[in-house]
């Protein structure tokens, strides 16, 4: 038997997160401190894409891409990647580039798990943070250059365990849900904060009983909130994957039901997006990824659909357009790699998994956003140095051909992980957790094309 104040402690301390923690091996590929475009494409290693996408043959027979998401992005110094050709903004050509690194946290204390979302006029950012001695949500409003507004605060002041948060902008204000540890129990809790980040409302409380309930992600409709959340079994340590539909003042709208039945790691790696009047959530079971589409009235309209098989170490999935995007990482064939997979909103496949990195380095941990036009990927990269990973960023049209050249978002060697990505109106914005100064902080970067 787990007891369930031992399991949530493991779970505030990111012992159970979202993306695997393992360290990273592989090849250095690009010169320290070299500038994108001073380095020539013969000091990066390239693997013959169509080994790669020959090894997932199987899974994706009806992959077309122009140009192969392998040669693009394992090269992306040699022309023409090295900047788009079509207007962007629509003040005519420009160059992708990323911006000068900002240190968000400077407190002693670890911060995780960052959570970035932006509001229309600024982002907004949640994270775990240790600073008061026990794990807790704290909030930030930032610039779009990363500045704060109104410095760092408590979502919580009693004294108790908080963590794994998610947000959303619902287009007037933010919504947020965490799992908070209150009595030994681990129950999730909903607030709504106004854009200048103060709370509005109660917090609500979404679940209740003796079981440990964690890992809320949440998405908006338009008029309501969906909830993916754990519930964990103290008593056999399995885990259920629960579905829930609420008010923004957190009233239940229909009765929550179980997509999947199974153990924690299953739960920590799920995703949820509105999408053509329904829900998506997204998930692992251990060795592969399943989709299944909810109605709006909280239904489940299909069975499991198999996304891809194979050990997933992270996962995200959202939107573009009429399509689902999921994007995820995974070690096999050795080593970590980033892949992604387009479906239609009824979950029929357009791509297979398509491998979107294919270097002899490690990659994983990837988080996105979408542009209107630009999918832009973010993830933790081992190519400049394997001990030391950075956040990566590159960017994909609709079309799967790359927009944005792959480049660093981070400083080189300085142990980048776990990143949260948003577009922010004119440039994609980007916050991780850095180990530089020896415990997890958070730092922030844009990436976006100027003329």
């Amino acid at each position: 038997m787990v007891r369930i104040d031992e399991l949530v402690y493991l779970l505030m301390a990111g012992l159970a997160s979202g993306c695997s923690d393992t360290s990273l091996a592989g090849q250095v590929v690009v010169p320290d401190g070299a500038p994108l475009d001073s380095v020539h494409p013969d000091t990066v290693h390239v693997p013959d894409a169509t080994d790669v996408l020959d090894t997932f043959s199987d899974t994706s027979p009806d992959l077309v891409v122009d140009p192969p998401l392998d040669t693009g992005w394992d090269a992306p110094w040699d022309a023409p990647w090295d900047a788009i050709t079509e207007p962007w903004p629509d003040t005519g050509p420009c160059t992708w580039r990323a911006g000068t690194e900002r240190r968000l946290t400077t407190s002693a204390a670890e911060s995780f798990h960052p959570d970035l979302v932006f509001t229309g006029s600024q982002l907004a950012v949640a994270w775990q943070d240790f600073r008061t001695g026990i794990p807790e949500v704290w909030f930030e409003r930032l610039t779009l250059a990363g500045e704060s507004l109104g410095g760092p605060q408590r979502v919580r002041t009693d004294g108790v365990p908080s963590g794994l948060s998610s947000m959303v902008w619902t287009g007037s204000e933010l919504v947020l849900a965490w799992h908070e540890n209150d009595s030994g129990d681990n129950q999730i809790h909903l607030v709504r904060l106004s854009p200048a980040g103060v709370i509005s409302g109660d917090v609500v409380q979404l679940t209740s009983g003796s079981h440990a309930f964690h890992s809320p992600t949440l998405a908006w409709s338009g008029s309501e909130i969906g909830v993916l959340y754990c519930d964990i079994d103290p008593a056999s340590s399995h885990a259920d994957l629960v579905f829930d539909r609420r008010s923004l003042d957190g009233t239940s709208l229909s009765a929550s039901f179980v997509l999947h039945h199974g153990h924690l790691a299953d739960c920590s790696l799920s995703a949820l997006t509105w999408i053509a009047g329904g829900y998506v959530a997204t998930w692992t079971d251990g060795s592969l990824i399943n989709t299944v589409r909810i109605s709006a009235a909280g239904e489940p309209l299909t069975d499991p659909v198999k996304v891809v098989e194979g050990h997933v170490d992270s996962l995200t999935a959202l939107s573009i357009d009429t399509h689902i995007t999921v994007i995820w990482g995974r070690d096999f064939p050795d080593p970590e790699k980033i892949y992604l997979h387009v479906a239609m909103p009824d979950l029929s496949s357009v791509s297979g998994a398509a491998p979107v990195t294919s270097g002899a380095y490690p990659a994983t941990c990837p988080s996105g956003a979408w542009s209107g036009l630009v999918l832009g990927i973010a993830w933790t990269d081992g190519r400049d140095d394997p001990s030391a990973p950075d956040i990566y960023f590159g960017g994909l049209t609709a079309e799967a051909s790359v927009a944005v050249p792959i480049m660093p978002a981070s400083s080189t060697s300085a142990f980048a992980r776990f990143s949260s990505t948003a577009w922010a109106g004119d440039a994609f914005a980007i916050v991780w957790e850095d180990l530089r100064h020896g415990d997890a902080e958070l730092y922030f970067n844009t990436v976006s094309c100027t003329p």
